[in-house]
């Protein structure tokens, strides 16, 4: 295995766990996540609208016939998903969670190893791979799915978190390949003297 993979894994792998971590520490330590959902505390209504409707596991539209044919919500607008409680895993969401921030870390190790330069501008490079994250993940489905800009900003400020610790780790652990071979060289002469 080439060095280049070995830091390519080593960060991929390492950035990965230190996203996962940060975020779930972010997620429980700050309150304006949590704070900003809502419950609903009717859960015999709740299961009425499952029987009657014979709802299976999906995603739906609270007031969909409006909302497609262009008339504007009328009392409630929004969007639920529905997991009958025999097929919703916290831990397959969990390990979902874990292999996006892995594929996140990959992509941030894999351009660090193609660019030399100041730890700073490494720093910018991995921080904009968490901003495209950012913007294609909570931002997007807050456009779409109208979450609270409350639970929107609340996404983006523990994402944020996790990934500015991921830029600030990162280029400490994956130097890029153009300084590797510097290093090489150096260590060539260091020892033809």
């Amino acid at each position: 295995m080439s060095k280049s993979t070995k830091h390519l894994l080593r960060g991929g792998i390492a950035g990965g766990l230190l996203i996962y971590l940060v975020h779930l520490g972010a997620w429980m330590a700050f309150p304006w996540t949590n704070a900003s959902i809502h419950d609903l505390r009717e859960p015999a209504a709740i299961e009425a609208i499952e029987k009657s409707a014979k709802v299976t596991s999906g995603t739906y539209y609270l007031n969909a016939n409006e909302h497609r044919n262009g008339v504007g919500p009328g009392g409630i607008y929004g969007w639920m998903t529905i997991h009958p409680s025999s097929t919703y895993s916290v831990g397959r969401s969990l390990l979902g969670s874990f292999l996006q921030n892995l594929g996140v870390a990959l992509c941030a190790a894999w351009l660090l190893l193609q660019i030399s330069g100041s730890y700073g501008r490494r720093v910018l490079v991995a921080g904009v791979v968490g901003l495209v994250g950012i913007m294609s993940g909570p931002v997007y489905d807050w456009i779409w799915t109208w979450y609270s800009s409350a639970y929107a900003a609340a996404m983006v400020a523990n994402q944020l978190v996790a990934y500015g610790v991921m830029a600030l780790v990162l280029p400490k652990l994956v130097p890029s390949v153009k300084n590797e071979r510097v290093e090489e060289v150096r260590a060539a002469i260091g020892q033809a003297a």
